[in-house]
C-alpha cells in the first residue's frame, strides 16, 4: 500500500488544487511522534474547511478558511489531510511543512 509523502524534520511541501462544490481532496502521509506539523492554507476561490486525521481516523485538526494551523503530532502513522469545498466551487494551495 501506497503510505502517502514521508515528512521529516525540516521539510515541507505544496499541494495546489481545485474542488468542486462539495466534495473532498484527501492527501496523506506518514509522520512520526512529536513533531510540529503547521499547514497554510490560501485560498484562490470560494471556501474550504480543512480536516488533518490521525491514523484512527479522528480529526487532530480543524478549521475552517484560510490561514496557519499548527499542530504536534501525537503518534507515529498515517495521517489524512482533508480539504472540502461547501457549496461552491473551490481553488487553493496547502502547504505542508515540519518543524
Amino acid at each position: 500500500m501506497d503510505e502517502g509523502l514521508v515528512l521529516a524534520s525540516g521539510s515541507g511541501i505544496t499541494f495546489p488544487g481545485t474542488v468542486s462544490s462539495n466534495a473532498v481532496d484527501i492527501y496523506r502521509f506518514q509522520a512520526v511522534a512529536d513533531i510540529e506539523v503547521t499547514m497554510s492554507v490560501t485560498l484562490v476561490a470560494g471556501d474550504a474547511a480543512l480536516t488533518i486525521y490521525d491514523p484512527e481516523n479522528s480529526p487532530l485538526l480543524q478549521a475552517d478558511g484560510g490561514g496557519s494551523y499548527t499542530t504536534t503530532i501525537p503518534a507515529d502513522g498515517r495521517y489524512l489531510i482533508a480539504v472540502q469545498a461547501g457549496d461552491g466551487d473551490i481553488t487553493y494551495e496547502v502547504s505542508v511543512s515540519v518543524k
